[in-house]
This record gives C-alpha cells, structure tokens and sequence, in this order.
C-alpha cells in the first residue's frame, strides 16, 4: 500500500511539473487508471452519507467511469482539475474559439465527484462556469452530454425538483437534435422533478418527449442510443404515474 502511495505521489508531482499539455493530458489519464484498478481491489471506504443515503445501489457497483469508486472521492476531484486544467491550457495554446470539450468531459467527473462528498458550492462554481461556455470543440457528444448532465446531477442528487424542472437547454444555439440522448437527459431530469413535485401533466410532456426521442433512434436505427433512452422514459414514468394515481385518488 505505501509503495503504491508513493508511485502515485510520485505520478502527481511529475504531472504538476510537466511543461507539456500532451503530457499532463497522459499523466492524468494514467493516473485515473491506476486509482481505478487500485479501487478495484479495495473494500468501498470513504462512501458518503450522501451516495448511500440516496443511491444504496453505488455501495454494490463494480465499477464507475469515474476513480472516485471506493471512496476515492478527492483523487477523482484531484485528477479531473488536473485534465480540466490542461484542456483550458491547450485551448488557449491552439486559439480554439470555444471551450474543447475534454474540458467539459472533466467538469462531469468533477462534478461527479464533488457531489458524492457534499461539495455542493465547488459544484456550483463548476455549473457556473459551464453556463458561461457557448460554444466547443469539436461539437460533439462528449460535450452535449457534459451540458445536459451537469445540472442535472446538481439538482437531482441535491433532491432540489424545482431545480430539475426548470432545467433547459444550455447553450441554446447548441445542436441539441443531433444528440437526442443527451436532449434525453434534460427531459427526464425535468419529468422527475415535476413528478416529485406533484405536477403530473409537467412529467407526462416530458415523459412523452422522451418516447418521441426513443422513436427518433428507432427510426435512425440507433438501436444503442434508442435503448438507453427508452431506459430514461421508463424511469421517469414510474414516479409520474404515481403522483397521478395519489392525485386521482385525491378527487
């Protein structure tokens, strides 16, 4: 264990140091890599209040995208500031007009990460700085999905519904048609907030959205995408069927 701690200082200190954005980008990506395989083979330690309490499921997951799995909660945040960082840098290096979008992809994970440790104002500084962003490249799934899911996980985790519900889409001049999963996202995070507000004709618009999406990638025959968001509206579904029932029972 010390002999992996130390590999792992030693890991962070060359990436610190390094002068090269390629190298930084490598470094943090190998490091990510190590704390993953490391977490694999340790008992789940360090798991919030917060990621037990309202997801029991993250105490038995085999495995997450990001290092944070076992309770590496501030190596994830450590590792992502790092690739976030390092995108910012080389954007500015290669005069990219807009934000790269691997910069985006490690305000998810960091995002992520601040979460499962009740970080909640780090959170809303990223989310911040993620409405701030209007335009990425290349415009991609990588960075749709970022802008959907971000505010998502802000209000969702935090059980704020009023938040979830007035979720849009940000930026508004972003293709969002050409990623209908990530267009997915909003709606759903809308549907649950509405549900668990109560508002049953809100979460029944956004549930139907979420059937029009699914039946976009049937059409395309994207058979994965279609799946994942047919996954989406039978989640979302579920609550809001319940509040119309405890509301038809009320009349």
């Amino acid at each position: 264990m010390r002999t992996r701690r130390r590999q792992l200082g030693s890991l962070r200190r060359f990436l610190r140091n390094s002068q090269s954005i390629q190298v930084r980008l490598i470094t943090s990506s190998i490091l990510s890599i190590i704390q993953r395989l490391q977490a694999l083979h340790s008992p789940p330690r360090g798991t919030t209040r917060r990621s037990l309490q309202r997801f029991p499921m993250l105490s038995t997951c085999p495995l997450t995208s990001s290092p944070g799995w076992g309770g590496l909660w501030q190596e994830s945040v450590q590792s992502n500031l790092a690739s976030a960082a390092a995108a910012k840098e080389y954007a500015v290096k290669t005069d990219m007009e807009g934000a790269w979008d691997q910069q985006l992809h490690a305000m998810d994970y960091l995002v992520y990460a601040y979460l499962q440790g009740a970080q909640d104002l780090e959170v809303r500084r990223v989310l911040d700085e993620l409405k701030a962003i209007q335009k990425t490249e290349p415009v991609g799934l990588m960075a749709a999905y970022a802008f959907a899911a971000i505010p998502a996980r802000y209000a969702i985790e935090r059980r704020r519904w009023s938040e979830a519900v007035s979720i849009t889409a940000h930026p508004s001049t972003f293709p969002w048609d050409r990623f209908p999963f990530a267009e997915a996202i909003i709606h759903f995070s809308r549907a649950i907030g509405a549900a668990r507000s109560g508002d049953a004709d809100s979460a029944r618009r956004d549930v139907e959205k979420l059937k029009s999406l699914h039946n976009g990638l049937v059409a395309a025959k994207e058979s994965y995408w279609a799946d994942q968001v047919e996954i989406l509206r039978r989640a979302a579904a579920a609550p809001g069927l319940r509040t119309l029932k405890k509301r038809t029972r009320r009349l």
